[in-house]
């Protein structure tokens, strides 16, 4: 009788057995005609992993081997190719090294180990299996997701050489005393032959995410879990089994390289690093900028999550990010744009003039003529209050300064619990006026730009810049300092000063009558 239920009926059955989360596996196996419409369920998200974890056997865990995907979706089965679309791809590497869990007890200690090297051959085995083995044979009309993470098979048994177990190990996040020498550098998993990779054409997004920051769909914006070390519960949670992806920055993008056609990159780097880890700071930082660089033309929407990358106090000098005194970052960014449809950054410390460069006046360096034919998004959330120089946005008032002024001995300011707090209330306002200028005369080639957000993230000195452009043409801001658009940035976007509304608290608007002008 269940074989001759209409198709329709039975894609209804099992629309509704999908909703209420139990298996459905056993429905496929009912009889021919039931089996296509609950393959096309079971096999739209599924989770691959390229070995066997803890010693249970592959077939044991949840999801599929590599091998056994292959063989589900390859030949006879090629049919479920078209179903499939999200891989969750669980790489399994032999040691579990999370952040802030070990701790280093020999001065010879070296990231150069024979534990890291094991899992950076693993994630190799595992990344060149899955593009040339199984995912280079599939032709562009099958588009899908894809999501990839570690995951450590011994976990918390086997240590680097040099290094032991420490349960406080996540107090060196604000020890600065013992943690500039115990903290470890974190792990983060490399590919040591690129070129082993090949292309693969049937990638449409991909996404390297941790679970204490989770893309909302569509991808719009974050959410952020309010306690760093909370339990993670995979029966709850419908994300990956990873919690953080552990992936090196540059090998994001040569992952990315690879992936000729995709549309979207979705990328988590919010891990926290000590700031005296400059080097490694400014090492990863300098890996997106020459990523981007690389990134397919195909692509239209990149999102970027970073982290605050602050000062150990906030009387103290802000970090200075850049490793060569070039804000390489910025310039990369603005290539991509050129191409994108959505850009969305947070927690990420650019250089606010990157659009449209200006000169220290604010007047463009240059004829500004590029052509933003695609975009419609750009946001920079969360944007962290100082300039990749290491110059902040939040200045202390008089009496502030007195107290930097007064800090004799920095070692003894950081480790003081009570002291290095200010509320740094005083807004750079010029830095806002450069953001407003070059975004007003990066508008003018943006026929398709319909939202542009600025939020600055800083208790006394909050700041917004929002633009929308639909039926009605805003521009706004708002501070919980005290900033006035000037006549440069009435003049980048074509206004009279006088035309501004003032709202309060704090805030202006202004509503253009058309498009800037020059918008082609």
């Amino acid at each position: 009788m269940a074989s001759n239920l209409p198709r329709e009926l039975i894609f209804v059955i099992a629309e509704h057995l999908n909703r209420d989360g139990g298996s459905l596996l056993p429905y496929a196996l009912v009889c021919r005609s039931w089996q296509p419409v609950f393959e096309s369920f079971i096999f739209s998200t599924v989770t691959v992993h390229s070995g066997e974890r803890d010693g249970t056997k592959a077939r044991e865990q949840k999801g599929f081997s590599l091998e056994d995907f292959k063989r589900a979706t390859s030949g006879q089965n090629s049919r479920r190719r078209a179903w499939i679309r999200e891989v969750r791809y669980d790489i399994i590497v032999p040691y579990e090294l999370l952040d802030w869990s070990n701790t280093k007890w020999d001065e010879s200690y070296t990231v150069d180990n024979p534990v890291r090297k094991a899992n950076d051959e693993a994630f190799q085995a595992a990344m060149t299996e899955l593009f040339t083995t199984v995912l280079s044979s599939w032709d562009q009309t099958h588009r899908l997701s894809l999501h990839i993470g570690l995951l450590g098979c011994k976990q918390g048994f086997e240590l680097e050489p040099g290094t032991s177990r420490y349960e406080d190990a996540g107090d060196y996040r604000f020890d600065f005393t013992d943690g500039r020498t115990e903290a470890l550098p974190p792990y983060r998993a490399r590919l040591s032959d690129f070129d082993a990779l090949s292309i693969v054409p049937c990638v449409d997004k991909l996404t390297f995410i941790n679970s204490r920051h989770r893309f909302k769909e569509p991808f719009l914006f974050y959410e952020e879990k309010d306690d760093y070390e909370d339990e993670y519960d995979p029966e709850q949670d419908p994300r990956p089994r990873n919690r953080w992806h552990q992936i090196w920055a540059g090998t994001v993008f040569q992952i990315a390289e690879r992936c000729r056609t995709i549309t979207e990159l979705h990328l988590n780097l919010d891990e926290y690093v000590r700031p005296d880890h400059l080097e490694y700071i400014q090492e990863r930082r300098a890996a997106v900028a020459e990523g981007v660089r690389h990134l397919p033309s195909s692509l239209r929407v990149f999102n970027y999550l970073g982290y605050k990358e602050e000062p150990w106090k906030e009387t103290m000098s802000a970090l200075n990010v850049l490793n060569a005194g070039v804000d390489t970052l910025a310039g990369s960014l603005r290539g991509l744009t050129y191409v994108l449809r959505e850009l969305r950054l947070t927690y990420v410390t650019i250089s606010l003039d990157f659009l449209c460069p200006l000169n220290p006046e604010g007047q463009p360096t240059a004829n500004c003529t590029s052509h933003w034919p695609n975009l419609q998004v750009l946001t920079l959330h969360r944007s962290p209050p100082f300039t990749p120089q290491g110059k902040w946005l939040a200045l202390p008032d008089t009496e502030e300064q007195q107290i930097i002024d007064e800090v004799s001995d920095w070692e003894t300011e950081i480790c003081n619990t009570e002291r290095g707090f200010i509320s740094r209330p005083v807004l750079d306002a010029e830095q806002i006026h450069r953001l407003s200028i070059s975004w007003g005369l990066a508008a003018r080639h943006m026929p398709q730009i319909a939202v542009m957000e600025y939020h600055m993230t800083h208790g006394s000195s909050k700041t917004d810049f929002e633009v929308r452009m639909g039926d009605e043409i805003t521009l706004r801001w708002k501070s919980r300092s005290t900033y006035v658009p000037d006549q440069r940035v009435a003049k980048a976007w074509g206004f009279d000063l006088k035309d501004m509304t003032s709202h309060k608290p704090l805030s202006y608007s202004v509503v253009l009558p058309s498009r800037p002008a020059g918008t082609e």
